[in-house]
């Protein structure tokens, strides 16, 4: 679904190129349909997976979705369209049990505010955890500049009543000045680590991944200050659907097939925090009153008038 943004893990310490032969850097052995039995880090990471339209009507085993995850976060649109799925997938997941959040990317192109408006109306955003997703809204596009995602993100604390979180790639953040506004946000952060190096093989499955990266943050945040504010690690867009959720048929007369990728995700807290924070029930604690601050206050009204100008040209 996005592109990687490095290398990833390749140590020549540890194996990688030995001739012509390539020495994978994860175990073979085979690992249970479930991770309920398999063997644990000293803290148990939460595993979230995230969905959207391309999952198809009936495209989900919501059941062994339940068995394999901690929790869903699912699209909810793009700009002022919201993601035609998003009713089904909210039905299914509380039906099921399933704890979920939900995500959107606004258009730079348009309203900023009206489309945090409009996110927030949507099912399922103003009682699950929402995210903001900074990156273009479609292929060859821009990302919004950091003025237009802080008045998207203060019109979204308005109308969902809490604090969004915000998804994106490190290299999208620097790109933007790391503003200093992104120290008050949860962060679920994208960065796709190759398993094979040479063949640039993201991971498959959870076990391979954890057993290297379990105790850490994604790389490309060391050193930026905001290790503390990550809560998610996307690692992988290539996650095994059909082993983890995905049906192999879906009740779409168009997209009869099931998706066999999926992005896969890890939180930064161990699983009894991380559940904590993220919910379950779906019963989200108001945002603190926002306390003066001259340097956001300046930001706000500059995004206001940058918006306003560019709205009447």
């Amino acid at each position: 679904m996005r592109i990687p943004i490095g290398k990833g893990d390749y140590d020549p310490s540890e194996g990688g190129f030995s001739g012509t032969s390539i020495t994978p850097f994860a175990t073979t052995e085979t690992y249970p349909q479930s991770f309920a039995n398999a063997t644990e880090l000293p803290e148990r990471k939460a595993r979230i997976v995230d969905i959207s339209r391309y999952w198809r009507t009936g495209g989900i085993d919501w059941p062994r979705l339940k068995e394999n995850f901690d929790a869903v976060i699912i699209a909810a649109g793009v700009a002022f369209n919201g993601d035609v799925l998003l009713p089904e997938h909210t039905e299914k997941a509380d039906e099921h049990d399933v704890s979920y959040a939900t995500y959107h990317i606004p258009d730079p192109a348009k309203n900023m505010a009206e489309q945090a408006h409009f996110y927030a109306e949507l099912p399922g955003v103003k009682t699950h955890r929402a995210f903001a997703d900074w990156e273009a809204p479609y292929s060859g596009g821009k990302e919004p500049t950091a003025a237009q995602m802080l008045s998207y993100l203060m019109a979204l604390d308005n109308s969902a009543e809490q604090t969004a979180g915000i998804y994106s790639r490190m290299e999208i953040l620097k790109r933007m000045g790391l503003p200093v506004w992104l120290h008050d946000r949860d962060l679920w952060l994208a960065q796709y680590i190759y398993e094979f190096y040479v063949d640039a093989m993201q991971y498959r499955r959870f076990e391979p991944f954890l057993e290297r990266f379990g105790m850490r943050v994604p790389p490309s945040v060391d050193g930026t200050g905001l290790e503390e504010n990550v809560v998610l690690w996307q690692f992988t867009e290539y996650g095994d659907a059909r082993f983890y959720c995905a049906n192999r048929l879906t009740e779409d007369p168009k997209y009869v097939y099931g998706m066999t990728n999926a992005d896969l995700n890890v939180s930064m807290m161990g699983y009894d925090a991380f559940m904590k924070w993220f919910n379950i029930g779906g019963v989200v604690e108001p945002p603190p009153t926002p306390q003066p601050c001259g340097c956001c206050d300046v930001l706000s009204q500059i995004a206001t008038i940058v918006e306003k100008w560019r709205l009447t040209k």
